[in-house]
């Protein structure tokens, strides 16, 4: 084993490459995690890359697969499960659970940010945002800007509320409200 100062608690716990002061517990947690890691639960932070460092993962599957990862928080089943990227709080179910290019995003709730790729986004509310690529938004209520139309132009936008933006979000534009923005915005 290829660990200094850490706890590894569970079969294959931190087995291969669990580095610097880490603490992994349950069934293959952090088996090939950086350092300065905590990993709770079966397969939490399993093939994280020995690059990815100053994590938190709690939860069956949190950071599975994720790579070359730092500075992130995951809470929840499967809640970063493939992120390769750094500086993200995923807290709920499957939130955040893939993409690779996006960096700066906080993601609360079942399914935020599901399919989110690019960064700095805010993410709020059961499948909020939950397949929406854009960068610099604040999205926050259920289903708000889930799966806008026009993926290729929707950026830097606050939708706030009850599917505020699901359908159509713009660029650069503000919708509040029950289904505000969820048609065409000018």
């Amino acid at each position: 084993w290829y660990s200094i100062a850490g706890v590894r608690v569970g079969a294959n716990a931190g087995r291969y490459k669990s580095r610097t002061d880490s603490v992994n517990v349950g069934y293959s947690a952090g088996q090939y995690s950086g350092s300065y890691n905590v990993a709770f639960g079966y397969f939490s932070s399993q093939s994280s890359g020995s690059s990815s460092d100053f994590t938190i993962s709690f939860g069956t599957e949190s950071r599975r697969y994720g790579s070359n990862t730092d500075f992130i928080i995951s809470l929840g089943y499967r809640s970063t499960f493939s992120y390769g990227s750094s500086n993200a709080i995923a807290l709920g179910v499957e939130t955040i659970f893939t993409g690779s290019n996006g960096s700066s995003i906080i993601a609360i709730g079942k399914s935020a940010g599901r399919d989110s790729v690019n960064s700095n986004n805010i993410l709020i509310g059961t499948e909020a945002g939950k397949s929406h690529p854009r960068s610099s938004n604040v999205i926050i209520g259920y289903q708000a800007g889930e799966t806008p139309s026009n993926l290729s132009s929707s950026g830097r936008n606050v939708l706030i509320g009850y599917q505020a933006g699901r359908i159509y979000c713009g660029t650069n534009s503000v919708s509040i409200g029950k289904n505000a923005g969820s048609n065409t915005m000018y």
